[in-house]
């Protein structure tokens, strides 16, 4: 992890625990399940999932780890996560932050790809 991506994810995690977050109606691994399913579920290619969030309006900024990153919205849309989403560009890993616990999964591997090349920039019709 680069160390500008490691200082900002120190801090987001640092905020969330002195913060904290309201009660949510997701157990742990519930939550896991959940965010794997809406993942895995995005598109089979890095060019479905950008039709895909294209053609439900979901945009975002390159470069963005957390509200801004088009995968953090798409997951904002459908799942009372009731915290913070987090994805540290090229980490291949999606965070969710929330009741002083973070909820971590592995990307799936178009995701990842979609997110890369976005970051890169690709897919100009999602970035802001």
């Amino acid at each position: 992890m680069a160390d500008g991506t490691r200082r900002a994810w120190l801090v987001f995690m640092s905020v969330a625990v002195v913060l904290g977050t309201p009660s949510a109606p997701y157990p742990r691994c519930r939550m896991n399940e959940e965010l794997l399913k809406l993942l895995g579920g995005l598109g089979a290619t890095p060019q479905d999932i950008a039709a895909r969030l294209g053609a439900e309006g979901i945009r975002g900024q390159r470069g963005s780890p957390s509200f801004h990153n088009p995968i953090g919205r798409y997951i904002w849309r459908r799942l009372n996560v009731d915290g913070l989403i987090y994805v540290p560009v090229r980490s291949g890993r999606l965070s969710v932050v929330r009741e002083r616990t973070c909820h971590t999964v592995k990307l799936p591997v178009p995701v990842y790809l979609f997110l890369d090349g976005f970051h890169a920039g690709a897919y100009p019709q999602i970035g802001e």
